[in-house]
């Protein structure tokens, strides 16, 4: 890979998250709902000077253009904003709530992939048998199913019936780690305080379940039909003519060329766990960005939703270029 190819990537990929922060600068001042209106709701005895008041400290009394130069030239210096409602750094909003979409995200992740992997291959090797038939069907029905549908119906068995599980938060009052990295987690384990790993976990099973279990059937649908394809090439028949063990053909000659199209499905399903868990968030009022966002849309909180899409397109446009480059470490066949 040539560093033309990377800098010619790098810039395509700034100029969509340029893009992306314009549409969503524009469709906000567009949209019904005023933020002073949102924002002075409950009070009594409202004037018009009040109104005008607000309006100018929040710089919405300026017009489109020197507010979308002001938005822009703030970006450069770094600086993305002071929230309305909350009346923080949005910066400041970010780093408080990144850590617990991040702990989210890669533990859905990683309950996708040691579902999905194991089904894949076990439905690749026993191709039209039953056993592959009922993994297809289980895998449409985990693909079809809506996130909050199945997070309710985790909720509805593992905490109402059988009470094994809580369905909100990250922890409980009092058994929070002392705060290293903001993941929980991570957090318990450096701190050694093993009750509060423990209900960080038992905080994290349903929201993960519900997050990870639909990536899950679309790694084992996607492995299948890449694994299909990798058995049927001639060197696969040699190696089984060898009388190497299954197990050795199927996982040492066969998954490591199946796994190639599964670096643009991680990429994909990285960048959807980041961004994509608004719903998953709000459900089990998980503190973390996805729910920040959704609380910014309905204040009409300009500058927390613009700096969430911004971060937001920045991860994914990231993503994308580390997939780019893995390609090439996967299969030195592959050149740019």
């Amino acid at each position: 890979m040539s560093i033309r190819y990377l800098i010619k990537r790098f810039i395509y990929l700034i100029g969509i998250v340029i893009f992306i922060t314009l549409f969503t600068f524009i469709i906000l001042r567009i949209s019904p709902g005023d933020p002073v209106d949102m924002m002075l709701q409950g009070e009594e005895k409202i004037t018009q000077e009040d109104i005008d008041r607000l309006t100018e400290q929040l710089g919405l009394d300026k017009p489109f253009h020197i507010q979308l130069y002001n938005f822009f030239s703030g970006i450069v210096r770094g600086e993305l904003g002071y929230s309305f409602y909350m009346k923080r750094l949005v910066w400041d909003l970010i780093k408080e709530r990144f850590p617990a979409s991040l702990e989210l995200a890669i533990f859905a992740m990683f309950i996708s992939f040691v579902i999905g992997v194991p089904i894949g291959i076990i439905a690749a090797v026993r191709h039209n048998s039953l056993l592959d038939r009922l993994i297809m069907g289980v895998n449409f029905l985990g693909i079809s199913m809506p996130s909050f549908w199945f997070a309710i119906l985790l909720m509805l068995f593992f905490s109402v019936y059988l009470g094994v599980l809580p369905t909100m938060g990250r922890s409980v009052y009092g058994m929070y780690p002392v705060n290293i990295t903001g993941v929980l987690i991570i957090d318990s384990i450096l701190t050694l305080d093993s009750k509060a790993l423990i209900t960080a976990i038992r905080h994290l099973i349903l929201p993960s379940l519900a997050l990870g279990m639909g990536y899950s059937a679309i790694i084992s649908r996607i492995l299948r039909s890449s694994m299909l394809e990798v058995l049927s090439q001639d060197y696969i028949t040699v190696a089984r003519s060898k009388g190497l063990k299954q197990s050795r053909v199927v996982l040492r000659h066969a998954l490591r060329n199946a796994l190639i199209p599964m670096i643009t499905v991680a990429g994909l399903e990285a960048g959807s766990l980041l961004g994509g868990n608004i719903v998953i968030e709000t459900v089990f009022s998980w503190p973390g960005l996805g729910s920040l966002i959704t609380g910014a849309i309905f204040a009409r909180d300009y500058p927390v939703v613009q700096a969430g899409v911004i971060f937001y397109a920045l991860v994914f446009v990231l993503i994308n270029l580390i997939v780019d480059i893995t390609y090439t470490l996967v299969d030195p066949r592959i050149r740019w």
